[in-house]
């Protein structure tokens, strides 16, 4: 069959389009590789960390030759540059038709994020492996303020790693939704899923805190998914998810959630089935849940409207409607989620959007206390690089924080989506897609740079 080989640099990322192979021809050669040579880490994401007794990489020769064969390896550390920053030199015996595998200590140990290119001299001929790591500063206490859009709704992403990744960038919260169409499978049927109690399991062991987003439609009472309860039969089924929910989180894991969010976007169609619910019908939402919250003995914040748009003037309307219906007196914070992929923090001038939030609590009545539960960049090919990213993301948090009325900002999102270069909403990771096809987990320049920020 046809082949489409594409090309990836560390630096550079993807290559064009790739380059279509239509025909293949195999012939012998004069001469042939001997030895085989690979590098990784034993490390997820080969993250290495300076607490690590182990920080190392892990070296294999396979040799498919029939007798004993003197290698002569050389390790090199490049920058993003592809500059040689050190070298480490050692010779190793690889055994007659077998792998040979030793270590080699990262005695450089310097934070960052780098190439590691193992080459296997065998006489006249060599064998090159690269792998990229990444060496950073482990943080033993969390930062209260900043957290991380996680998207723990399914088993395919591992919770145990998740979290580790999480701490260890010294992060301190992450934003989840704990889908009503999950938690009430079954009609009056309230119940957490293992994987659910897992995810919240190890975010107690890792000492990471819960914003849980309360959402979406369940078709067992709503249109779709994305419907908004607005009618009194519906607002019902949806105030008995929230108080079974609430009720049973203070009770088993009161010291893990921190605080709650109504729904994702409300003022957008995504989220909104044809934008059917009003601001108003939202408020009005929101005076159920927290109903609910109260009836059950929650303690924590209800973080309300997780808007998006607000540069938009119709995305801005909808959320005054919901303030004009009161939506003030029943949340304890306010959220937003200000993108603009393409300008920097002070081209967008996130300080006057903040205060556009900060003015509807001011105009309406509610609390000043402002959340960004989701903001972030993309690595997009040609257009943002993993250092700009990095910049932005670090920029972004420390102007939010400057604000005294500030409370928490949370990065879009840990983790790549996918492993497409040219899908944008693939890319807003702080960390490679789980299952990146060269090495999962693997960790962005934007993810080494929290970790020291933090």
């Amino acid at each position: 069959g046809d082949i489409v080989l594409t090309t990836r640099s560390w630096k550079y990322g993807y290559s064009g389009l790739g380059i279509q192979i239509k025909r293949i021809s195999i012939r012998h050669g004069n001469t042939k590789t001997n030895v085989r040579a690979y590098i990784s880490t034993d490390k997820t994401g080969n993250i290495m960390l300076d607490t690590d007794r182990d920080a190392a990489f892990k070296c294999r020769l396979k040799n498919d030759t029939g007798v004993d064969r003197n290698i002569s390896c050389i390790l090199n550390i490049k920058d993003e540059g592809g500059q040689v920053i050190a070298k480490f030199e050692r010779s190793v015996t690889a055994a007659a038709n077998s792998e040979t595998a030793f270590y080699i200590d990262y005695e450089q140990k310097i934070y960052g994020a780098y190439t590691a290119e193992l080459i296997a001299y065998d006489g006249g001929n060599s064998s090159t492996a690269a792998c990229g790591f990444t060496y950073m500063r482990n943080n033993a206490s969390k930062n209260d303020r900043m957290g991380t859009c996680v998207h723990l709704g399914g088993a395919e992403r591992d919770a145990a790693e998740t979290l580790r990744l999480v701490s260890d960038a010294g992060i301190g919260w992450i934003r989840t939704e704990i889908h009503w169409n999950k938690y009430e499978a079954q009609k009056g049927v309230y119940e957490l899923s293992q994987y659910q109690k897992l995810c919240l399991d190890e975010a107690r062991k890792n000492g990471v805190k819960l914003l849980v987003i309360l959402g979406f439609g369940n078709t067992l009472y709503t249109k779709t998914e994305s419907t908004i309860p607005k009618t009194d039969d519906d607002k019902a089924a949806f105030y008995n998810y929230v108080y079974h929910l609430s009720a049973e989180l203070e009770r088993d894991y009161g010291d893990v959630v921190g605080a709650y969010e109504l729904w994702n976007e409300p003022n957008h169609s995504s989220f909104n089935n044809n934008m059917e619910a009003s601001g108003a019908d939202y408020a009005s939402l929101a005076k159920t849940v927290r109903d609910a919250l109260t009836a059950a003995g929650a303690k924590r914040p209800l973080v309300g409207l997780a808007m998006t748009g607000v540069h938009d003037e119709s995305c801005v309307k909808w959320c005054e409607d919901a303030y004009k219906a009161g939506l003030g007196k029943y949340t304890d914070g306010m959220s937003f989620h200000p993108y603009w992929a393409g300008l920097s923090p002070e081209a967008y001038n996130m300080t006057e959007k903040m205060n556009m939030m900060h003015s509807l609590a001011d105009t309406y009545g509610g609390s000043r206390k402002l959340w960004t539960s989701e903001h972030g960049y993309p690595t997009i090919m040609d257009y943002i690089s993993e250092e700009t990213q990095a910049q932005r993301i670090i920029r972004s948090y420390l102007i939010s924080i400057a604000d005294s009325d500030f409370e928490r900002y949370f990065i879009y999102q840990l983790q790549d989506g996918g492993n497409n270069p040219y899908d944008k909403e693939q890319q807003w990771g702080l960390i490679r897609c789980w299952k990146d096809i060269e090495t999962p987990y693997r960790a962005k320049q934007s993810y080494t740079a929290v970790a020291a920020l933090n």
